[in-house]
């Protein structure tokens, strides 16, 4: 009888960890790392999918509907194949990842290939090869993509937010072509200062306005 109560619990305890498997696996699909509607307050990497080294292959991280309040650079580093990233519907108060990371190993191999790696790596930021940022309903007040920028960036939206101040490094995504404010208010000087880092784009074909703030 010990025998077979202890077969039993065996079994369960092989489904239960199976089940787990599954479930960690399922997250993260054919270079989708969907972790959306998940409560956290803070990104990290799930195990299983360190485990097998899927960071390398991650082109689309889905972390809508979360309570995430930053990003750290640390943390989005190892996703060097990143090229979207949907943050909308989070509580995050600035755009451009905290934190400095130096990339060691085979990831600096990878980014070195690309504009604005070497300093994605020493100063922090987005994924070098990142083309759409998804950041609507957010508390986000200062618009700015860090030190490093996003040089491969193409679409930008951060409509529903409380932008008051554009930092010059918006400048630092010559490749944007589409910038969504709408419904954020912004005053005369964060006008101003979006105005003049967008002066030399030539990609830029679509603009949703902010609304302007007498503020």
């Amino acid at each position: 009888q010990r025998c077979e109560r202890a077969e039993r619990l065996y079994a369960e305890l092989e489904s239960a960890h199976a089940h787990t498997v599954t479930e960690e696996n399922d997250v993260c699909e054919d270079g989708v790392l969907d972790l959306r509607g998940k409560e956290l307050k803070v990104f990290t990497v799930p195990a299983a999918v360190e485990r097998t080294l899927a960071t390398r292959t991650i082109h689309t991280l889905i972390l809508r509907n979360n309570r995430l309040q930053h990003l750290d650079a640390r943390t989005l580093a190892p996703l060097v194949a990143l090229v979207k990233l949907d943050v909308s519907r989070n509580e995050l108060e600035r755009l451009g990842p905290t934190g400095a990371v130096t990339i060691p190993g085979d990831h600096a191999k990878v980014l070195a290939a690309h504009p604005g790696a070497r300093a994605a790596g020493v100063k922090g930021g987005f994924p070098p090869r990142l083309e759409v940022l998804l950041a609507a309903f957010n508390r986000v007040q200062k618009l700015s993509l860090g030190a490093a920028g996003a040089p491969c960036l193409k679409r930008l939206v951060v409509a529903h937010n409380v932008v008051r101040f554009v930092a010059p490094d918006i400048a630092k995504a010559p490749n944007l072509e589409e910038l969504d404010l709408s419904a954020c208010e912004i005053d005369r000087s964060g006008a101003a200062a979006l105005s003049t880092a967008l002066e030399f784009n030539r990609a830029l074909k679509v603009l949703r306005d902010a609304t302007l703030s007498d503020a």
